[in-house]
């Protein structure tokens, strides 16, 4: 069994693994859920739609074993909120919040443990929570914090977990919020108890604070303010938006507050200024945005590709010519670079070998070097995925000349040998021709490309990325025709870099328009009539 894996093998499995926990624990019957990798989420999250928000990985990144089983551990406690949990339950304020979410979490696990939804659900939950605790107990500074207390409390309540230093005067607090939880039959009890311990810590008992400053000179908006502040720069969750109705987000999170020893003591007990304080390091609810599946939210392979006939337009519509003489120096530098022919030939004048009857005259004059060896060079197989942009700024003048591109490529790589595959891309990625299909039976669609909307380009080379990851050609390329209008250049020069590292190239080709800011490797294209004068030469492809 494998103890290392890939990134890119990471999130398939976890998609896989989703998709059967979600089945186990609803039935055959169950809407499907979807994952969306978000950078910006450092745990996970689920809302009431079913989609699940889990921090993203890089495809070339090496995961442990541990790692993943962390992974498994969020898929099954976000699947458990899916069983068990009223989204449209809500607490008010942002402190509440996240009591009730520790309050919810203790809850749908002990549900969850006691049902034996999974046979080894109690051992997956326990690694996931230690993980954390070990994590915080090695971060946070002061366990008397008020941040820190819904963390603390979903940690104390979890009677299998190892156990948080708690501040003085907490801990009869969380063992009756414990028991009341075991009372609890749906997320409204979950949320009478987080009220309780809410009103709990607001009556304790203050320690003396000489050196406060008068509310007037500070206010209290401006000390929320600076725990606001203080709560990003700790990076609490990945970011605790306000839910609102049924996509309320619910989430499993971890203390990841600044560096220092908890073995000091937790101190007295404060209390929580305001039922609105800032909550650094409690678990989160994270709020799920309607899109966030889109550009600048991150990337989900199963909301984010959709079908080929989205991006053609109906037979009666403008069509576009894919009449093209392809020229033949595109059609040499292609061959040249993806030429799968390999050679042999005869080394000859060798001292051992299949002996060379040519070379038997010269015995006579002292030559023992009669002998010619079988010399083979193998070919090299190539699979190429073509990129076609069909977002709006793309019909502005532009799209014919991508189009007869598209089809000069297409065309030159099938006769080179070549495994070809097509994809447009505007909001949405659509394969409009896969490996086993021969390019002429879609030359016919290109004429009647549609305008796809956005410019989602970094889902479009991940996802095709990651279809080359598992093909078993050595060399592997992505092509992406395209004005250059990239929804995000930074996100999508990280994605090129990741597959570069997996030996999969990705090659801009700008129609009209300088890619080298974006796309390492890229060629310029000024129409179709020069693609011919486009020197492939420079382009290095891995081998």
């Amino acid at each position: 069994m494998k103890t290392i894996y890939k990134g890119f093998e990471l999130r398939a499995g976890v998609v896989s693994l989703c998709q059967k926990i979600n089945v186990a624990f609803n039935g055959e019957g169950a809407h499907p859920v979807s994952v969306i990798w978000s950078a910006g989420c450092q745990t996970a999250a689920i809302n009431g739609y079913g989609r699940i928000t889990m921090a993203d990985v890089r495809d070339d990144a090496l995961v442990s074993r541990s790692m993943f089983e962390r992974y498994c551990g969020f898929a099954v406690h976000e699947l458990l909120h899916r069983k068990y949990t009223n989204f449209s339950v809500r607490g008010t304020g942002d402190y509440v919040r996240q009591l009730h979410n520790a309050c919810e979490d203790i809850w749908i696990e002990r549900r969850g443990i006691d049902s034996g939804l999974v046979g080894n659900i109690e051992g997956l939950l326990t690694s996931l929570i230690n993980g954390m605790v070990q994590e915080a107990l090695t971060q946070v500074t002061d366990w008397s914090d008020p941040r820190q207390y819904p963390f603390a409390l979903a940690v104390w309540g979890r009677r299998y977990a190892n156990k948080v230093p708690v501040a003085q005067g907490l801990e009869t607090i969380f063992e009756e919020a414990s028991r009341r939880i075991d009372l609890c039959n749906n997320s409204h009890d979950t949320l009478k108890v987080a009220e309780w311990v809410f009103a709990q810590m607001q009556s304790i008992d203050q320690p003396d604070q000489p050196d406060q400053k008068p509310q007037g000179e500070q206010g209290e908006q401006g000390e929320q303010g600076k725990q606001g502040k203080q709560g990003e720069q700790e990076g609490g969750q990945g970011g605790s938006g306000e839910p609102t109705g049924d996509d309320q987000g619910e989430g499993e999170g971890e203390g990841t507050p600044a560096p220092a020893s908890a073995s000091e003591g937790a101190g007295k007990a404060k209390r929580p200024a305001s039922c609105h304080a800032r909550v650094a390091n409690a678990e989160p609810t994270i709020q799920a945005p309607e899109n966030c599946e889109g550009l600048g939210y991150g990337y989900s392979e199963e909301r984010g590709v959709t079908s080929a006939d989205d991006h053609l337009r109906s037979a009666g519509s403008r069509s576009y010519s894919t009449e093209i003489q392809v020229p033949a120096k595109l059609r040499y530098e292609v061959k040249r670079l993806f030429d799968n022919s390999g050679s042999e030939s005869f080394q000859l004048n060798r001292k051992t070998g299949a002996l060379n009857i040519h070379a038997l005259p010269s015995v006579a004059s002292g030559n023992v070097n009669v002998f010619k060896r079988r010399h083979e060079v193998e070919g090299v197989d190539s699979a190429v995925i073509v990129l076609l942009d069909v977002s709006g700024s793309m019909f502005m003048g532009l799209i014919e000349d991508a189009v007869k591109t598209t089809v000069a490529l297409l065309d030159t790589l099938d006769k080179a040998q070549v495994k070809t595959c097509l994809m447009t891309f505007g909001d949405k990625v659509a394969v409009q021709k896969d490996f086993n299909v021969p390019t002429k039976r879609v030359i016919g669609n290109l004429s009647l490309i549609g305008d796809g909307g956005g410019t989602a380009d970094f889902d479009a080379v991940r996802y095709a990325q990651t279809l080359l990851f598992k093909r078993p050609e050595q060399r592997k390329v992505v092509f992406v025709i395209t004005d250059g209008e990239s929804g995000d250049g930074v996100a999508l020069r990280a994605q090129i870099a990741s597959g570069e590292a997996l030996r999969v190239t990705t090659i801009g080709v700008g129609l009209g328009v300088d890619l080298s800011g974006v796309y390492s490797k890229s060629v310029k294209v000024n129409d179709s009539s020069d693609i011919g004068s486009v020197s492939f030469k420079q382009i290095k492809l891995a081998a």
